[in-house]
């Protein structure tokens, strides 16, 4: 049976009021940075956005049931991140960060895929053409997905450009919906 704590402090009618007056304080706060929340600004900026998906990552993550497949499965993400330049993955991830800031470039692992955003404000941007910008992105891509094919891992997915918002750990895009619906679908039966 529970046992029945005593409070620290006996009920007393100026206990009760500082309690009262520390939850209306807490929620004055927390209305507050709600507020501040929905009143700033939204800043989206238009950017090349890739849905990347791994194909049988899910079934795989889905029967890891030990610490090792679990593991195989880290590692499988691991070499995927690693050819589509997400710098914790890197050899050298302080290079790899500075031409990923270059280039505008963001690379987010979502369970079974990969968001790559590249932005078409970047320093490296601003020295190419929109279409060079593009091109190179889609290059990049089309080497990682031969190199993950190389090692017998199978990709698809899809690019779009639009706007694209992540910040407080929010994402919103629709450059990302349709690139996320660009991906072939396998044919129904």
């Amino acid at each position: 049976m529970a046992k029945i704590r005593k409070s620290p402090k006996p009920f007393t009618k100026e206990w009760i009021a500082e309690i009262t007056r520390k939850s209306q304080e807490e929620s004055a706060a927390r209305a507050a940075r709600r507020r501040a929340q929905r009143e700033k600004p939204l800043e989206a900026e238009d950017r090349v956005v890739a849905w990347i998906d791994i194909l049988g990552f899910s079934e795989q993550l889905a029967g890891a049931d030990t610490p090792e497949k679990l593991r195989e499965t880290y590692l499988r993400l691991l070499r995927v991140q690693d050819y589509f330049d997400l710098p914790t993955a890197s050899d050298d991830p302080d290079e790899q960060a500075e031409q990923n800031t270059a280039y505008g470039r963001e690379v987010l692992a979502l369970s079974d895929g990969l968001v790559l955003t590249a932005s078409l404000n970047s320093e490296a941007g601003q020295m190419m053409t929109p279409y060079d910008l593009l091109m190179s992105f889609v290059g990049e891509i089309l080497e990682a997905q031969a190199f993950c094919a190389i090692h017998g891992i199978f990709l698809r997915g899809g690019i779009s450009k639009g706007l694209f918002y992540f910040k407080d750990n929010i994402l919103l895009s629709p450059a990302l919906v349709r690139a996320y619906n660009l991906r072939p679908r396998p044919r129904q039966q």
